[in-house]
């Protein structure tokens, strides 16, 4: 019997290995900058990875995230995340 009663997944494990960073774009809902976040990968996942834990930050990691998304001069991607 599986946990909490769910049966099915609603996303492809697979899919997650194979592009973890696609996948966290989908999960905070930036779906529509996902050629800007494939180009800049690197820069991007520790500010995907800071987004999805956001709430759970100090006052000064949330600064450092909301900066380091500011520092990639693509005011469209800031826009969503601010």
């Amino acid at each position: 019997m599986p946990a909490l009663g769910y049966t099915t997944r609603n996303y492809n494990l697979e899919h997650v290995k194979q592009d973890p960073i696609l996948h966290l774009a989908q999960i905070v809902g930036l779906d529509s900058e996902i050629s800007f976040i494939r180009t800049h990968s690197i820069k991007v996942l520790p500010i995907l990875s800071g987004l999805i834990v956001y709430r759970q930050l100090s006052h000064i990691d949330k600064q450092k995230i909301l900066k380091s998304a500011q520092d990639l001069n693509s005011p469209r991607l800031f826009g969503k995340i601010q």
